[in-house]
């Protein structure tokens, strides 16, 4: 089991929702559900240049106490580490029980 002394990053929380522009066209837009704190588990990293571009992956796991702000979090959220910027998209979620929650991200 963790404890909160692992729990030292914060990250943000944000739901993807749908806006009409006002023609036929609608737009992806960014809803903050929330900010946690998280324990963050490096688990693989790939580098790859191609064409002179460098692609870099990485696939971290991340572990918070469970909030009911942010309950509903799924595959078509993103978590943003706050110190800097570094955006995350949520590739599952598993709920450990009703104290802690772990997500496994991909870096965008």
């Amino acid at each position: 089991m963790a404890r909160s002394a692992g729990l030292r990053t914060r990250f943000a929380v944000s739901h993807r929702t749908q806006e009409s522009d006002g023609w036929m066209d609608t737009a992806d837009v960014w809803e903050d559900l929330g900010e946690v704190f998280a324990q963050e588990i490096f688990l693989r990293g790939t580098e790859k240049a191609v064409a002179a571009e460098i692609n870099v992956h990485a696939q971290s796991k991340l572990r918070f106490r469970w909030s009911s702000d942010i309950d509903g979090i799924g595959a078509a959220d993103k978590m943003t580490r706050i110190h800097d910027g570094k955006s995350y998209e949520i590739a599952s979620v598993n709920n450990v029980d009703r104290r802690f929650v772990e997500v496994v991200v991909v870096s965008q």
